[in-house]
C-alpha cells in the first residue's frame, strides 16, 4: 500500500507505521498550547510562539560557541 496519513498523525509506508510529529506552539497571553498547524491563538487571536523557533535559536547559540 502507498503512503496514507490517518487521523492520528500516522504515516503508513508499506507495512511500516511512521509517526508524524508537529511542533508545540504556546499562546503568549493565556498560555494555551497547540500541536496542530495553526499560527494564531484560537482564544486570544495573537501570534503563537513556536517551540521550534526556540530550539533553532539554541542551536545557533551552541554552534557559535564552538567556532
Amino acid at each position: 500500500m502507498g503512503k496514507v496519513i490517518d487521523y492520528y498523525g500516522i504515516l503508513r509506508v508499506s507495512n511500516n507505521f511512521v509517526p508524524i510529529y508537529g511542533t508545540i506552539k504556546r499562546c503568549p497571553v493565556g498560555g494555551e498550547t497547540y500541536t496542530e498547524d495553526v499560527d494564531t491563538c484560537k482564544i486570544h487571536g495573537v501570534k503563537l510562539i513556536d517551540a521550534m523557533d526556540i530550539v533553532n535559536a539554541i542551536r545557533d547559540i551552541a554552534t557559535e560557541s564552538t567556532r
